[in-house]
């Protein structure tokens, strides 16, 4: 997205009905307005009143009317920027709160298919609101006013005074702000510079503080003392530079604005004294120069920042742009639980060799269902296929006889709930990770399933109120899966499946809590991914997956016949003697 389309695309935000911030926007674009007409009519009507004091009998009403109307467009402008700033606030929050939720919307699908944990975006959304201060702020309501100011104040001078001095005003601004580009070039550079030795500094104080007694005990103080002093003096050399670059911008910028200011007033000053200008066409070109080149010391700076923040800003609006409402309507789920039937099913990642193929399987309502084989045989992917996460290349999944290609993508959910293995828990309390929709579980019923699989092995209540830490990271690997596998008791889908969800667990836990799930969730279907034999031995029916097809499916007794059914169970056995991840077994099962 170019820098003008994106320019276009805030504006038209800006003015978007839905996100009620038009009344700003008129305010700030009406303010914009009339501080141009201000800031090009103050010289204007400075001339004019100096005209006025050059007659032998200036007219009093028009004087004082003209030194009113002058004294407010100069005073005017602090004005107009508080009236600016307030509806620039509310415009910035408003546009963040929009394409946020348009990128998180958009992001968040993709993001649950990956590792990724959203770093990067994280921080783009987290600059997004300075970054559009700066685009709305900086941009729209300074770099363009300034432009059109130019423009038309040029256009004045034209029509006031010779064209030869429109000319000379002209040159005068093009070198001054072509100075101004160059030292905001030169100081980012140094800037730059500035922070990595900065950077590089607080890295080394750190790592000493961190190795204190190997510094220490090695007789070392003086050595790495010397050393942080070497990196101290570099970063004072970057911002000695960074500040140097600074004033020999101002120095170039200073000279520019004497030499053209003497060249300009000079010529003014002969053609006043043969009487080809007036005295308030002396002052004009005067307070023209001075208005116009004294905003334009900063303008480097803020073009030069634009650069990044347009990009920034753009790959989020291309993001948030990209999420296309589903032409698919709502349909009612049937409560109690479902039929699952999957036919033809094949599926593969690129080029590559399929991972799923022409798999055909049918479950019944209410059944528990394992899901076993190898590691990489394609389960954790079929998974996704069944719960509707992944689209497959060939064939379909019907919950319930409805294809679930026909239901929205944010709305499979309700038909088949899927749990990854790595549980995910916000940064709150356990109730609120517990209760977490689309449970309809309660506090009592969440505290009596979390005592029921022994959540702390010493029988210790839970405090509900405790936190979870982030990813779960206050809670050990099995007290999560018992916190998600309790909110799951009071999650009314169709279909659950849980891939690996009891990994975590120890063999009699994962015992009670499957005993647990399949009586607290009488309606839904369960299917589980697991390498316990002992729970593939309760199951109504497992699907053996090998080399990314379905190999067999029946009762564990019933499949015990298959050779290389009883050898995946005899390789998951000889890995845990072995001391080996059960998940490991895809070889010894062979």
């Amino acid at each position: 997205m170019g820098a003008f389309s994106l320019l276009f695309q805030l504006v038209r935000m800006m003015f978007d009905p839905p996100l009620r911030v038009r009344r700003d926007s008129l305010v700030g674009f009406g303010t914009e307005s009339l501080a141009i007409l201000l800031s090009v009519a103050g010289p204007y009507l400075l001339k004019l009143v100096v005209d006025q004091f050059s007659q032998p009998v200036p007219p009093p009403a028009g004087l004082i009317l003209l030194l009113l109307v002058f004294a407010i467009a100069t005073g005017a402008t602090g004005v107009s920027a508080a009236i600016r700033y307030h509806s620039t606030t509310r415009i910035v929050e408003v546009l963040t709160g929009k394409v946020t939720q348009d990128v998180l919307r958009s992001a968040l699908p993709g993001l649950a298919q990956t590792a990724d944990d959203g770093g990067p975006l994280f921080a783009q959304i987290e600059r997004l609101p300075s970054n559009l201060q700066i685009l709305i702020d900086g941009i729209l309501w300074q770099v363009v006013p300034l432009l059109i100011q130019m423009a038309i104040s040029l256009g004045v001078i034209l029509a006031v005074v010779p064209w030869h001095y429109a000319t000379l005003i002209g040159l005068i601004l093009f070198f001054y702000l072509t100075v101004s580009l160059i030292g905001a070039d030169s100081y980012q550079q140094q800037a730059e510079t500035a922070n990595a030795r900065a950077a590089d500094l607080s890295a080394a104080l750190a790592d000493i503080l961190r190795n204190a007694p190997r510094v220490v005990f090695n007789g070392n103080v003086s050595a790495e003392l010397a050393d942080l002093s070497a990196r101290g003096n570099a970063r004072l050399q970057a911002v000695a530079m960074g500040a140097r670059a600074l004033g020999v911008m101002s120095v170039i910028q200073s000279a520019i604005l004497v030499l053209g200011l003497a060249a300009l007033l000079g010529l003014a000053a002969n053609d006043v004294l043969t009487q080809r200008l007036t005295t308030g066409d002396f002052v004009l070109l005067h307070a023209y120069v001075l208005r116009l080149t004294l905003p334009l010391g900063g303008f480097g700076f803020l073009v030069r920042q634009t650069g990044g923040t347009l990009a920034q800003v753009s790959e989020l609006l291309v993001l948030a742009q990209a999420h296309e409402p589903s032409s698919l309507s709502s349909r009612a789920v049937v409560q109690g639980p479902g039929t699952l039937r999957l036919t033809n099913i094949g599926f593969g990642y690129g080029q590559g060799r399929p991972v799923v193929r022409d798999v055909n399987a049918s479950i019944g309502a209410g059944g528990f269902t394992v899901l076993a084989g190898a590691n990489g045989s394609g389960k954790s992917t079929l998974a996704r296929i069944m719960a509707g996460l992944l689209d497959p290349a060939d064939g379909n999944v019907f919950v319930n006889d409805l294809c679930l290609a026909q239901v929205r993508a944010d709305e499979r959910h309700r038909y088949v709930l899927y749990v990854p293995q790595q549980i995910g828990l916000f940064n709150r309390t356990l109730r609120d990770n517990g209760l977490y929709p689309p449970t309809n579980l309660d506090s009592p019923r969440l505290l009596r399933l979390l005592l029921a699989f022994r959540f702390y092995d010493n029988g210790r209540v839970p405090d509900l109120d405790g936190p979870a830490g982030g990813q779960g990271r206050g809670l050990s690997g099995g007290q999560a899966q018992k916190l998600e596998l309790a909110r799951l008791a009071g999650v009314e889908a169709p279909v659950i499946i849980l891939d690996e969800t009891t990994s975590a667990l120890d063999p009699a836990s994962e015992l009670i809590l499957v005993d647990t799930l399949r009586r607290e969730c009488a309606h839904s279907t369960l299917v589980l991914i697991t390498h316990r034999r002992v729970i593939a031995e309760r199951a109504d029916q497992v699907l053996f997956m090998s080399d990314g097809a379905l190999l067999f499916s029946g009762t564990h007794h019933v499949l015990m016949r298959e050779a290389a059914y009883r050898g995946f169970w005899r390789g998951v056995s000889q890995d845990k003697a072995d001391g080996r991840p059960a998940a490991q077994a895809s070889e010894a099962s062979k």
